[in-house]
């Protein structure tokens, strides 16, 4: 797929496996120039060109971002294996229990927007180990539902799962929270998701002078304190709302 224009025209499909990432990347962006690819992205520049020349590799949420603006499968992507394209992908088919007791197969209508549920737990604690990050659920909305209620383009929203009270009563333990990946590109303070040394959480930053930031939880049982943020801390987004829905 490859994007001019503000249109997105799509590239001779690809199911077989295709080199390195810039190469693929390379691909998706095509005779469009990688300024403007870029900065369609809210990615800078130089970070870019970093990517397209294979001298490093984007982060999870960059990963997310070019997969959701240029509509390719993300683990196509990723490693260059399977279809290049989402609408590509075989049909997927569940069994479920439908009003009257019944075992029915279901298969997720393509006129709602499927919103991954990932396995990683981010802790409203002392943080969570990054064992993986898959998918094992979807929750399912129109487009209009996510902008109406969340405000927010479902393309870069994930859910994941709460633990931990010290951010109670904003977010309760084994809460669902939406994440928006795309708040990285502006940070402001807020409830955030982020790793800190191999570790995940959810707490309240407030970005300070002299790249400093006040880690704060919700709960006063729990005191706050101050990251440096150095190479083993990263944002991953924003937490926007919690199930049962509330914005937060």
């Amino acid at each position: 797929m490859e994007a001019t224009s503000g249109k997105i025209v799509k590239l001779p499909t690809l199911t077989k496996k295709v080199g390195s990432f810039a190469e693929r990347l390379k691909l998706l962006v095509g005779e469009q120039s990688a300024r403007s690819f870029a900065a369609e992205l809210n990615i800078s520049t130089s970070g870019f060109y970093q990517y397209l020349t294979g001298k490093s590799d984007p982060t999870r949420a960059v990963l997310s971002l070019i997969a959701g603006k240029t509509g390719v499968n993300l683990q196509w992507l990723v490693d260059g294996t399977g279809p290049m394209f989402l609408d590509e992908l075989p049909p997927q088919f569940f069994t479920i229990t439908n009003l009257e007791g019944h075992q029915v197969e279901f298969q997720p209508s393509p006129e709602l927007r499927h919103l991954p549920v990932l396995t990683v737990e981010a802790a409203c604690g002392e943080g969570t180990d990054i064992p993986s990050e898959d998918i094992k659920a979807v929750f399912s909305a129109t487009d209009a539902w996510f902008r109406r209620e969340l405000g927010a383009n479902p393309e870069n929203l994930v859910l994941i799962r709460a633990r931990g009270d010290s951010m109670a009563n904003t977010i309760m333990p084994e809460e669902m929270v939406f994440v928006d990946r795309s708040r990285i590109v502006e940070p402001c303070d807020g409830i955030w998701v982020f790793r800190n040394e191999d570790a995940l959480f959810i707490k309240r930053l407030q970005f300070m002078p002299g790249r400093k930031i006040k880690v704060k939880s919700d709960n006063p049982a729990y005191d706050a304190f101050e990251l440096q943020p150095d190479s083993t801390f990263s944002l991953l987004g924003q937490v926007i709302a919690a199930l049962p829905l509330r914005r937060l």
